[in-house]
């Protein structure tokens, strides 16, 4: 099938590995429900891995098999509907379903001889526990599982996994919960209404602002206090380490900010007790581990690709200061603005820079997440153009665009975001925003942000979530009353 197609037919199963992962709490049994929401969310995205394994392991046993597998691969990525009757890359011939479909045949005959060579019965298949625990090991991988028979929080930590109970988490108020938080997000962020009163519009836009801290009073009571309380110990004050954590949350959890839970009487919430982080799954952490490099070096260069005037759209004056930023601390830097930030312009240098920094305007697409879009001159840039593995070891993206790591509403298990498509072209860290950003305060916490990266000679990328962690919590101290402004910037990576 094709993606669209793909993305439909998963539609029909939504919620269904969530379900079974609370069936196998139920008896007992929380090492299979890790399996089951590793085997079930994020089909897509294990998809797109996959299609770009490390292959180097076959080639040095069985070369024929690694070509054949390789050449079908790249035949499904590169697949285009020719005209009727064309010869596609493999040599498939017929209606261009019928040749994606003989190609997928052909794929599935490689991998079965594969399988049955020695040492290779699990290449490719979906792994056990014990290696998806492997990906915690510089904290705990939280799964918030959510489902109609219970609610549960999965810590996968040490090599094995611990069950925290959350009572209160109901998938009714769940549902409830969002609705409400997203209409709050889309009034704060949203043109005025110019039919509407100045003091209706003020008292609207604050009942907003009370609903958004309202629900991170909610998540933290909920969620996130009782897994920090089960997860790790509360840190000493004197303590200048701050413990990591990663969020990997379900269904509609994974639109909520749960890296910005806290009470609503001020006292310490997440921020306060972690450096939070987010993953589509343990298989995305990974993936993502596997390209930091054993002894990091200073990064010295980037791409800066900027939208500072965008047709339809409001003007970006932070665009210019994001590009001076990024140029004080990287001695190399390449630009792409306004009418040269074309999507094939920027595709193509995407491969060429271990850092990226976008700065335009992004939206994603609740009902249709693989359309979510960044607006670049001529067109957009979508998930779905940069939803494949690159060869490329990337180390950082910084998209700052609205909506650059919010998932769907529709298929919110399939982590379809700009941010997971970022690391997907080969960018293992990327800081976003889950709904639609200031650029004012953009540019000031960015400045913040390139200054906790710097190091002599460049940035060192690995630190991004330590350094964003720190810029929000500086932008929260300053702004405490609007957690619209400072609560919509994450990270994804390791």
């Amino acid at each position: 099938m094709d993606s669209d197609d793909q993305a439909r037919l998963l539609g029909l199963f939504s919620g269904l590995a969530s379900d079974a992962a609370a069936v196998a709490i139920a008896l007992d049994q929380p090492e299979r429900a890790v399996e089951l929401l590793e085997y079930g969310r994020g089909v897509l995205l294990t998809r797109a891995h996959d299609a770009g394994a490390d292959l180097a392991a076959l080639r040095a046993q069985a070369p024929r098999l690694a070509a054949r597998l390789a050449e079908l691969q790249a035949a499904l990525d590169d697949f285009a509907v020719p005209s009727a009757g064309a010869m596609s890359p493999a040599g498939v011939a017929g209606p261009a379903p019928e040749r994606r479909y003989d190609l997928a045949v052909r794929r599935r005959e490689v991998l079965t001889e594969i399988r049955e060579r020695p040492g290779f019965a699990d290449f490719l298949r979906p792994p056990p526990f014990a290696a998806l625990a492997g990906a915690a090991v510089d904290g705990p991988v939280v799964l918030v599982n959510v489902a109609a028979r219970r609610c549960d929080a999965l810590v996968v930590a040490d090599g094995r996994v611990e069950l925290a109970p959350l009572p209160e988490l109901t998938l009714a108020e769940l549902i409830n919960r969002t609705a409400a938080f997203l209409t709050a997000i889309a009034v704060l962020t949203g043109p005025p209404d110019p039919n509407t009163p100045e003091p209706a519009t003020q008292r609207r836009r604050a009942a907003a602002r009370a609903e958004i801290g309202r629900t991170l009073d909610w998540l933290w009571r909920v969620v996130a206090a009782p897994v920090l309380d089960a997860a790790l110990p509360a840190p000493a004050p004197s303590d200048p380490h701050w413990p990591r954590l990663w969020w990997c949350s379900t269904g509609l959890l994974t639109l909520l900010p749960l890296h910005a839970a806290g009470p609503l009487d001020g006292g310490d919430g997440v921020l306060d007790r972690v450096v939070p982080s987010y993953t589509a799954s343990l298989r995305a952490l990974a993936h993502a581990r596997r390209g930091v490099p054993s002894r990091p070096e200073p990064v010295d260069s980037a791409l800066v690709v900027g939208m500072p005037q965008t047709p339809g759209l409001a003007d970006l004056p932070g665009v210019g200061r994001e590009e001076e930023i990024v140029r004080r601390y990287l001695p190399r830097v390449r630009s792409l603005l306004g009418p040269a930030a074309t999507p094939a312009a920027v595709l193509a240098a995407l491969p060429e820079q271990p850092v990226v920094h976008l700065s335009c305007h992004g939206t994603q697409d609740l009902h249709a997440p693989a359309w979510g879009r960044l607006a670049l001159a001529g067109g957009a840039l979508h998930v779905r153009d940069l939803w494949r593995p690159a060869g490329n070891p990337g180390a950082l993206a910084v998209l700052s665009a609205c909506e650059t790591v919010r998932g769907g509403a529709a298929l919110p298990d399939e982590a379809l975001t700009l941010g997971t498509a970022f690391q997907l072209a080969g960018f293992r860290q990327v800081i976003g925003a889950l709904w639609s950003i200031s650029d004012a305060l953009t540019v000031r916490l960015c400045a913040d942000v390139y200054d906790g990266l710097a190091v002599p000679g460049g940035i060192a990328p690995d630190r991004a979530a330590a350094a964003l962690h720190q810029a929000v919590r500086r932008l929260r101290a300053t702004l405490p009353g609007l957690p619209d402004v400072w609560a919509g910037y994450a990270h994804l990576g390791p």
